[in-house]
């Protein structure tokens, strides 16, 4: 199957890296039918096949020090940023494309990078329907069952995180997809907190 035949030619490459053959160097035009191939199964076994996919298959065909990254590897990373073209999947995707095109990112990182996005831009999705009194009437309910000391925490948490004093104040027309409320958001959250109880 082409699977297996992307899963030998990775091997092929990791070996030449081991021996220290520089296949860049030695032999342009058989890279590049290994690039062709593995972006043949690229296209073939994601379910959205794009071009941060072809990007990541191009780097990792041309790092020359792919240590631990193995052909499971790029597999995952593939999978990751398998998306179809919707305003969120469009987010993400440029985000994972910048990371992948940045000369100074191993493929070795991808896995941690791309899923560091996800987790970021599942946040800034639901940050803005959040609503800070029905949590705390959420603990409240449960505070008998709860120990003392958990139970003055609470209570310091629920006087120093009022409504109107959360960590992130939003506007109704910022958008955390944009770049500089993004930024604001963050210089928001390294000022020191006076009410800190640490």
């Amino acid at each position: 199957s082409l699977m297996d035949q992307c899963h030998r030619l990775f091997r092929i490459l990791k070996e030449a890296q081991l021996t220290k053959l520089n296949i860049r160097g030695s032999n342009p035009e058989g890279l590049e039918k290994v690039i062709g191939i593995l972006l043949s199964w690229q296209q073939q076994a994601m379910s959205h096949p794009n071009d941060v996919q072809a990007c990541i298959v191009n780097k990792v065909a041309n790092w020359p020090n792919l240590g631990p990254f193995d052909f499971a590897d790029l597999d995952i990373c593939l999978r990751l940023v398998d998306r179809g073209s919707d305003r969120a999947n469009d987010v993400f995707l440029s985000r994972a494309k910048a990371i992948v095109d940045d000369e100074t990112t191993a493929p070795k990182d991808f896995k941690a990078l791309l899923s560091h996005i996800e987790t970021m831009l599942f946040f800034l999705k639901y940050v803005k329907t959040e609503d800070l009194q029905l949590t705390h009437e959420e603990f409240q309910r449960s505070n008998s069952k709860l120990h003392p000391l958990v139970q003055s925490y609470l209570e310091w948490a629920k006087q120093a995180y009022c409504p109107g004093k959360e960590l992130v104040q939003l506007s109704d027309e910022g958008s955390l997809q944009d770049k500089g409320t993004v930024t604001k958001v963050l210089e928001n959250l390294r000022k020191p907190n006076k009410d800190s109880l640490f």
